[in-house]
Parts: C-alpha cells; sequence; structure tokens
C-alpha cells in the first residue's frame, strides 16, 4: 500500500473512531443528509424576500418602495436558483460520469474492517463525495451571490464534508477531490453566468445602435 492511502486510512480511522462522541453521533446523521436542507433554504429565502419589502417600508418608504425592493430581490434570487441548479448539475455530471469511474475506489465501509457506520453503505464508488461536490459548488455560488452569508455556508460545507468521514462513508482524500470538484464547478457557473450577462449587455447595446441607426431624419421644416 502506498505512504499517502496509509495516511488517507490513519486519518480516516481518527475521525471515524477515535473522535466518537455522542452529540455528533446525533449531529452528523443529520447534516449529511441534504433532505434536511430544503426547509432552511426555503426558510431563508422567504425571510430574506419578506426582509427586502419590509425594510424600506420601516426606515420610512411607501409600499411602492417595498415592491421595487422585492422585486429586485427576487430578480436575484431567480439567478441565484438559476446558478445552483446549473452548478450542482454540472458537479452530478462530471463526478458521476467521469470521476468516479475514473478511479473505482471502494469506499472505506465496504474496504476496510472496525468502522464505525452510522449512515447507510451504498456500493457507489467512493471518490470523490457527490454530497462534497455539492455543498462546495452551492458554497462557491452562494458566497458569490449573497457574499454577506458566505461565513455561514462555508461552514455548512465544511461540517458536511467531515460529516462524511465521520459516518465512515468516505475517505478524507474523498471529501478533499470533492470539495475541489465542487469549487472548479462553482467558479465555472459564475465564468458563465458572467460570459452570458456581458453578450446580454453587449446585443443590447447593438440593438440599440440599430434602432438609432434606423431612425429616419426629420422632415420638418428648418425655421429660418
Amino acid at each position: 500500500m502506498s505512504p499517502l492511502y496509509q495516511i488517507d486510512k490513519w486519518c480516516f480511522y481518527l475521525i471515524n473512531s477515535k473522535f466518537q462522541n455522542p452529540f455528533f453521533d446525533l449531529l452528523m446523521p443529520f447534516l449529511t443528509d441534504l433532505n434536511n436542507w430544503k426547509a432552511p433554504m426555503i426558510l431563508f429565502l422567504s425571510m430574506y424576500f419578506l426582509w427586502n419589502f419590509l425594510a424600506p417600508i420601516m426606515a420610512g418608504g411607501s409600499v411602492d418602495d417595498g415592491s421595487r425592493n422585492l422585486s429586485k430581490a427576487m430578480k436575484k434570487g431567480t439567478v441565484f436558483v438559476l446558478m445552483v441548479l446549473a452548478g450542482l448539475g454540472i458537479g452530478e455530471s462530471f463526478n458521476h460520469q467521469i470521476f468516479k469511474p475514473l478511479f473505482e475506489r471502494v469506499r472505506p465501509c465496504n474496504a476496510l474492517s472496525e468502522v464505525n457506520l452510522l449512515a447507510p453503505c451504498n456500493h457507489s464508488y467512493s471518490m470523490a463525495s457527490s454530497h462534497v461536490v455539492n455543498v462546495a459548488a452551492l458554497a462557491v455560488i452562494m458566497s458569490y451571490v449573497y457574499p454577506g452569508f458566505s461565513p455561514v455556508i462555508c461552514t455548512i460545507a465544511i461540517l458536511v464534508g467531515y460529516s462524511r468521514i465521520y459516518l465512515g462513508v468516505h475517505y478524507p482524500s474523498d471529501v478533499a477531490a470533492g470539495a475541489f470538484i465542487g469549487i472548479i464547478c462553482g467558479r465555472s457557473t459564475i465564468f458563465l453566468k458572467q460570459k452570458f450577462t456581458d453578450w446580454l449587455l453587449w446585443r443590447m447595446r447593438e440593438n440599440q445602435i440599430s434602432c438609432s441607426a434606423g431612425t429616419p431624419a426629420s422632415t420638418e421644416p428648418v425655421p429660418t
């Protein structure tokens, strides 16, 4: 066995066995189930939209001011959701179609003995962790669209990554590879969004120039 694998296995047992405690035994299964994050995400977006509507009114503005601010927030939220869907789609496709078949790595819960298994252990390949790919891509995109929430989402991403090792279903290197892929996919999504925005602005300018060039000259007589 290679020295790198020995280090990887040692780190796995350190987290999966030595750091076990009753509190994490309850917390980590909750964190690792991405379905548990749907309700908090919906609540976050709802509170965010509500705040954007109420903030101008509380500052002395009118309901129309609140409505305009809400409209801007909803447009921003729509862009965020579309970017997340694109980033997750890219990450899932790359990881499942290319990365996992390339390495064909067996999960530690299927390859090692004396694993404290606290989550279902399936037989899909281990490298890289899809959970971490998804949450890392989400963290990058959310930090770009909503930079004020970057510390929160990055902390959640780290905890989800840690949970995959703690539960016994991934090696540390699987988590590191998943984080790398997720960050690249998130940054790629931001790059594509910026390029699309630049193209859209260019098309709008071109249309304005075309409309201006096609405006007929005035036929009214010049006063003398």
